[in-house]
């Protein structure tokens, strides 16, 4: 975890440094009482892996804390970074953070933390179908029960008109019906 306001060297170039670290499996959380959206881009844009504003519920803190530890999990298991890095589901990819889609043109949008769960799960299995209870069970936090599965279809929603709205493309994101989504290979 680090503030914006630190002794010797401010906390985003802290988590640029950080970032910038080849073989650094680091997670960086910034925890500051800058609360504005331009400081909240900033900081993700410098490498934080979230951005939280004082004062934070111990709730949210914890919870974002698993969530990046969950990431680092993910990207450490076998095949992840060849699939992270590889032309994945014809060309679509996170970029090395996980905070933006990167399409085949190398063009990005920036991506909610909703929005990168479904899309770390989905892009692991490029033309895989990966069920609605998976992505649900990975966005819930394990509290599937109380998570409303209306919300992933919003979250797929928002994914497909952004990429349409920001790049001018379809996102080769595709329903299987009856088990959940799958990332379309050569779409």
């Amino acid at each position: 975890m680090l503030d914006i306001g630190l002794p010797n060297e401010d906390g985003l170039s802290a988590a640029a440094h950080l970032r910038g670290a080849r073989g650094m499996g680091v997670g960086i959380v910034m925890l500051t009482g800058l609360d504005s959206g331009g400081d909240q881009v900033r900081g993700l844009e410098m490498g934080a892996d979230a951005y939280l504003a004082k004062p934070v519920q111990i709730e949210v803190l914890v919870a974002t804390l698993q969530s990046v530890l969950r990431r680092l999990r993910a990207a450490n298991t076998p095949g992840a970074h060849a699939a992270r890095e590889s032309g994945t589901a014809a060309g679509w990819r996170l970029d090395p953070d996980g905070w933006c889609l990167c399409a085949p043109s190398g063009r990005k949008i920036p991506l909610t933390q909703p929005e990168r769960r479904v899309l770390e799960c989905l892009l692991l299995r490029p033309g895989g179908a990966v069920s609605r209870e998976e992505l649900i069970a990975d966005l819930a936090d394990g509290e599937a029960s109380s998570f409303d599965p209306h919300r992933l279809e919003m979250i797929i929603h928002r994914l497909r008109r952004k990429t349409e709205e920001q790049l001018g493309l379809s996102l080769p994101l595709r329903a299987v019906r009856g088990v959940g989504y799958v990332f379309a290979r050569g779409a």
